[in-house]
């Protein structure tokens, strides 16, 4: 017995050891992560010229740490830059005043996906720019939205061998109502009202003539103002470019200097040789003294804003609702309703915050999720201003959530409205029935299993739905009545689920100004009586080493999905009834098949 005692406690002492040292190592491999991926810190050189790639994301939010992706980028060492809206304006000012910096060089192309209403402010700034600094853009394959940015710079070349790419916008969803229709997938569905178009591509085989009709007029303002921006910029006339556009859409860099579009051709290593006599000498890697925009940022610390130092009770805290709405603490791409109401809240009880601007870029959501925020807008705006300034999307709940605000700042290609309300509960039904697998069941009564996934809606189900997505969307339209101080019959007039473009918008009483985020802080602060101010962004980019800890922690899953562990939602509750049934067979393993067990697992919805 006594050598058995010694043995277990040998045991226990080896098994200590080991995760004494496997902690050990993680701490020294965290250590040496934060070491090698902490940023060097950069340094200006006199004359230098600023390199402005263009391949860079663009969010609205700061880097958080919160989703997989943003790690996964931190671990690799993403090639692909990511410069916030705000911190990217605010660099671009700094550049225009900084003497160090002796010129601008733009190249590279925007990413894909990146909206014309972050263009829009980012091609103003570098408008500014110009005005102080000789500006320079260099053209490859090159889209019509690479030219928007670059038409801002005093001269433009292009690579003689590179090609433009001119073919136009186009919207082309994808259509699943056959496929779903094959398969015995059932949409049952309620709109309010007929531009809510947002579930026809899962109901649908075509697009319905009213999501025709507004995605036309959005695609052809957005693209009658980049026509009329670039032409305004080579001084020429937006049909020029128009039949560009027609008649080639993709050809030779040549045809751009042929029509005005740029000003010359140039190989690199002319354009090397063009920058060098700038800066007077060439660098140790035999190019021209530079430094790169993502160098640029970290080399160029945040200024306050106003004519003198701002106390520490002077802030303007800047909230991003970026993504879709989802019920809970969100995840990647997502809005938490329960996190960005947490954020208002928590901005409208600190003192040294004087104004909030809440940065909107969604499509909507939970109308759970939304309510939740919208009501925390409300009461923060007894307490302080609150501004909404909307990205390149603010629409349904996402409008819904800004409607209580002092003002809405909107630019002219920011797409907003789509004041309605969707249901959509898909019924499985049949597609589990060609598989042979039928639901059945008991009930207490003719509204249980009102949002049932597997079976079919009664006449009194779809009737209580009816009423329920009818209240949704008039409390919808009072909501927006009263944030925008207006009769709730105009407000059904503008809404029936249409979105409208910034300048429509604003023409309509549903936005207050035109202008960006930088435009809604400064209107933010005027609110406020502030002559001199800091911004802070909410939620804060947190460190390298404050990920690495949140890796090592509980809930680091659910932090970085989005995933609710409660699984209140429909489509969870059924997949998990299901993986439970499954997870039953699992039991059955007495080897004489007896058993004293109970023949169901009740789900009380």
């Amino acid at each position: 017995m006594v050598s058995f005692v010694r043995k277990v406690l040998v045991w226990l002492a080896a098994l200590a050891v080991a995760l004494g040292i496997m902690v050990f190592a993680v701490v020294v491999m965290v250590g040496v992560l934060i070491a090698a991926l902490s940023p060097k810190p950069s340094t200006v050189e006199n004359e230098s010229i600023l390199v402005i790639d263009l391949s860079m994301a663009v969010p609205d939010s700061p880097a958080t740490g919160e989703s997989f992706g943003e790690v996964i980028n931190l671990l690799s060492g993403s090639s692909t830059p990511t410069i916030p809206l705000r911190q990217l304006l605010d660099t671009l000012e700094q550049a225009r005043t900084d003497p160090r910096i002796e010129g601008v060089l733009i190249s590279g192309g925007v990413l894909p996906g990146t909206s014309f209403a972050t263009l829009a402010e980012v091609r103003e700034a570098l408008v500014a720019l110009a005005e102080a600094k000789p500006v320079f853009a260099h053209m490859d394959n090159d889209s019509i939205a690479d030219l928007y940015l670059k038409s801002a710079a005093r001269e433009v070349w292009a690579q003689p061998h590179g090609e433009f790419f001119f073919t136009g916008f186009r919207v082309e969803p994808l259509f699943f109502g056959d496929l779903f229709e094959r398969v015995g997938i059932e949409p049952f569905f309620l709109t309010r009202e007929e531009y809510k178009t947002a579930v026809e591509t899962f109901t649908r085989a075509d697009m319905s003539e009213e999501e025709r009709e507004q995605l036309t007029e959005i695609i052809d303002v957005i693209w009658s103002r980049t026509l009329a921006v670039i032409a305004e910029a080579r001084t020429l006339e937006p049909a020029a470019i128009q039949h560009l556009s027609d008649r080639y859409g993709w050809g030779a860099n040549s045809l751009l200097l042929e029509n005005g579009l740029i000003d010359g051709l140039k190989d690199y290593d002319e354009l090397l040789e063009f920058f060098v006599g700038i800066t007077g000498r060439m660098s140790e890697n035999h190019s021209f003294r530079q430094i790169s925009l993502a160098e640029y940022v970290d080399a160029a610390p945040p200024r306050a804003s106003g004519r003198r130092t701002p106390t520490p009770s002077e802030q303007i805290a800047v909230i991003y609702a970026e993504g879709a709405i989802v019920d809970g603490e969100g995840g990647s791409g997502m809005i938490g309703g329960d996190q960005i109401a947490r954020l208002i809240r928590q901005a409208r009880h600190d003192d040294d915050v004087r104004a909030i601007v809440l940065r909107v870029n969604c499509p909507g959501g939970s109308v759970t999720a939304s309510e939740k925020v919208l009501r925390e807008v409300r009461v923060a705006r007894e307490a302080k201003p609150v501004v909404v300034s909307m990205g390149g999307i603010a629409t349904s709940g996402g409008y819904f959530i800004s409607a209580a605000a002092d003002a809405i700042f909107v630019s002219p290609e920011t797409i907003t409205g789509s004041i309605g309300v969707v249901m959509y509960l898909p019924v499985f039904e049949g597609l589990l029935e060609s598989f042979d697998v039928r639901s059945d069941g008991v009930s207490t009564g003719p509204m249980s299993g009102l949002f049932s996934l597997t079976n079919r809606k009664t006449p009194a189900q779809a009737a209580r739905l009816e009423e329920i997505i009818d209240e949704t969307y008039l409390d919808f339209l009072n909501a927006v009545a009263e944030g925008r101080l207006m009769e709730i019959a105009a407000v059904r007039e503008l809404a029936k689920g249409r979105v409208w473009m910034g300048g429509q918008a604003l023409e309509a009483g549903l936005a207050d100004r035109m202008g960006g985020l930088r435009a809604a802080i400064v209107h933010a602060a005027e609110l406020a009586g502030l002559t001199a101010y800091q911004v802070i962004d909410l939620p804060a980019a947190r460190t390298f080493e404050e990920i690495i800890a949140d890796l090592l922690s509980v809930g680091v899953w659910q932090r970085f999905t989005g995933l609710r562990r409660d699984g209140r939602d429909p489509l969870s509750r059924e997949v998990e009834a299901f993986r439970q049934q499954l997870s039953f067979l699992r039991t059955f393993n007495d080897p004489r098949g007896m058993y004293a067990i109970d023949p169901f697992i009740l789900h009380l919805d």
